[in-house]
């Protein structure tokens, strides 16, 4: 409640965000959080974004909502892979080397209408199966999901070196007025 209370109103004014619910011990836990007050306010649409891609650019949460609002089915922003990628076997010998032609790196947000993605959620519950993110539990039951062009600056910030990338990357869309100004 710390964190609503000191930035809940600041960014429902700034950005329209309605609540923060605090996440759990996995990503599949923190998404069952949000879900149950999607199900308790009766949203239509939810939107699902890792806190560790701290510079998704306003117009692509845009465009991937208009996406499931248009078709309802799910969206994914994502970039073209762009690099060669080889799936490799337990002992690192190259098993292939996919076209990357068809291969795309997946973000967040991700978006989905709300009855698909907690249904979802509540059949790997059921079946105790894990995921990486949340599209990849739609499409195991079967629905479509589809991927909106994204960012390549949309950075994950995984490793001690991501900080540095992803302060230079905040400054140029800082410069390039891509980001809201929020005086936290």
């Amino acid at each position: 409640d710390f964190i609503n209370e000191k930035y809940g109103r600041l960014l429902e004014k700034k950005l329209g965000v309605g609540k923060i619910i605090p996440g759990g011990k996995s990503r599949q836990e923190s998404v069952l959080r949000l879900l149950e007050t999607v199900k308790e306010n009766h949203h239509d649409t939810v939107l699902i974004h890792d806190g560790a891609r701290p510079l998704l650019r306003p117009r692509t949460a845009k465009k991937v909502v208009d996406f499931v609002v248009r078709h309802a089915a799910g969206a994914v922003a994502a970039v073209p892979a762009g690099v060669t990628i080889k799936k490799v076997e337990k002992n690192r010998k190259i098993a292939s080397t996919p076209s990357r032609d068809s291969l795309w790196l997946a973000q967040t947000p991700q978006v989905f209408p709300a009855d698909v993605i907690m249904a979802a959620y509540e059949r790997a519950a059921e079946l105790d199966w894990k995921a990486t993110d949340d599209s990849a539990l739609v499409e195991w039951t079967g629905k479509d999901v589809f991927v909106v062009q994204g960012d390549h600056d949309n950075l994950k910030v995984t490793n001690p070196q991501d900080l540095s990338l992803a302060e230079t990357l905040f400054k140029y869309q800082k410069n390039e007025g891509i980001v809201p100004e929020l005086p936290l």
